[in-house]
């Protein structure tokens, strides 16, 4: 699919309703393949019966929130420039922003590495690891991070450049690859009658099924040299600072986010710990199944950037109005769907993953309480997507810390103090109920500028 076909087709012709499923749907389908991911490490060690291997995984995947934060920052923030240059038929700029975006990401996941590589056990501690299980944590962490993570950033990277350009169905291909390598890998590192790593070979697994996906965008960059504006041209590092500061603080909301993420895990962790390894390992395995309709909206979000960020920089608001109301919709049906499966077969599904009957129970019970926010988030993360897209980074920053970091965590101490080990589960679902009418206040200012704009003729005050 070349580049400016999706352009001129998607972006400008297609009705929006079509568009949004076009670039939407790979985007969900890969955001689906990462939650089975997540859920397939899960599965396998679980079924070694070990509450310490599943408390490891759990308390890592904190850890691994970190990766996600370098990539939101440069991902989201170089894909939101990159549409946005598209939608003023900019090339210039958007091979700058997509170079920018590659380095930066680089250059940070490797520093990552290197100090989880120097201070495993002492990072693994921060981020929640009981001392029975520290040393299957530092293991986990050795080879997730320290080994994988520079492909793991780079291909989400990839995958929200490849995107913004309008090659979502690329994007889902490179994304897809990795989870079902790793679902593949799995099994054979894990058990017995394969590589019998354990613990070690689900982080391996994970870390080579990237280095894969991260060869396949490396090769499709090359095969769609004469038409992408994708580049690792050390000469589009030569950017001006404004656009620096616009990847950065467009993608600082969401990686903030992410970093307010591994924050509040953390702390839910250590406020977990007390009441012994099967309840930690239960919020862990709850938190697993949390993950499917969180990455529908991220998924929903991510594929809906793009649209609303081309319209909006070519100044068609009527469509990029559509594209946020046909997201909002479809992200809202599944996030639905998945609470009601939750709160009627959450028994079910835990008892899959987890051998032990008191664990299943527990994780049974967490889930059904956190089924309740799932509505909530997915319209908060929509609307961030919008905020995001438009470049407007101060309501995308607010909406990230009300969700993450200034709310919740407060809640977290004064909820268990109230409802031991119960309150911390109860903190989500009112976070994101009410970070829905924060939301909409911002929807509403911002609807009204663009009604002034549109009546007075004037271009749209885009920050790039």
């Amino acid at each position: 699919m070349k580049t400016s076909y999706c352009i001129d087709d998607v972006f400008e012709r297609w009705p929006v309703r079509k568009a949004v499923r076009t670039l939407a749907v790979p985007a969900v389908a890969s955001q689906m393949v990462t939650a089975v991911c997540s859920l397939t490490d899960t599965f396998f060690v679980g079924q070694t019966g070990s509450d310490t291997e599943i408390a490891a995984v759990s308390v890592s995947y904190t850890a691994l929130l970190l990766l996600n934060t370098i990539a939101n920052l440069f991902g989201i923030g170089g894909s939101s420039l990159l549409s946005r240059a598209l939608g003023e038929h900019n090339r210039q700029k958007a091979s700058q922003s997509a170079a920018f975006s590659l380095w930066g990401a680089a250059v940070i996941s490797a520093s990552y590495a290197i100090l989880m590589a120097v201070f495993p056990q002492q990072l693994a501690r921060l981020f929640g690891a009981g001392d029975s299980y520290l040393n299957d944590t530092c293991t986990y962490l050795h080879y997730s991070v320290v080994l994988g993570a520079i492909p793991s950033v780079l291909v989400m990277v990839f995958g929200h450049l490849v995107r913004a350009e309008g090659g979502a169905r690329q994007a889902g291909v490179g994304l897809c690859l990795a989870g079902v390598a790793n679902m593949v890998l799995d099994p054979l590192f894990i058990y017995p009658w394969g590589l019998n790593m354990g613990v070690a070979g689900a982080a391996l697994a994970t870390a080579l099924a990237h280095w894969l996906s991260l060869g396949y965008f490396l090769l499709y960059m090359y095969r769609e040299r004469a038409h992408t504006v994708l580049s690792l041209k050390v000469r589009h590092l030569r950017l001006p600072r404004r656009l620096v500061w616009d990847i950065l603080s467009t993608g600082f909301p969401q990686s903030i986010k992410t970093v307010m993420s591994t924050l509040s895990g953390s702390v839910m962790n250590h406020l977990a710990a007390p009441f012994g390894e099967y309840v930690v390992a239960a919020i862990g395995v709850a938190h697993k199944f949390d993950l499917i309709p969180m990455n529908v909206a991220t998924g929903f979000s991510a594929g809906s950037l793009p649209m609303i960020g081309y319209t909006y920089a070519a100044r068609q608001y009527d469509r990029m109005k559509e594209a946020l109301y046909h997201s909002q919709r479809y992200a809202l049906y599944v996030s639905a769907g998945c609470m009601v499966v939750y709160l009627l077969f959450s028994p079910v599904l835990t008892g899959l993953f987890i051998q032990d009957e008191q664990t299943a129970q527990m994780g049974a019970q967490f889930l059904r309480v956190l089924s309740l926010a799932l509505p909530g988030m997915t319209v908060s993360f929509i609307f961030t997507a919008l905020f995001q897209a438009t470049g407007r980074a101060r309501e995308a920053l607010i909406m990230s810390l009300y969700r993450k970091g200034a709310v919740d965590i407060p809640l977290l101490f004064l909820f268990n103090a109230i409802f031991p080990m119960w309150g911390l589960l109860l903190v989500q679902p009112v976070v994101d109920t009410t970070a829905v009418l924060l939301a909409w206040h911002f929807y509403k200012r911002f609807n009204r500028e663009l009604q002034t704009l549109q009546g007075g003729d004037e271009a749209c005050p885009a920050k790039a």
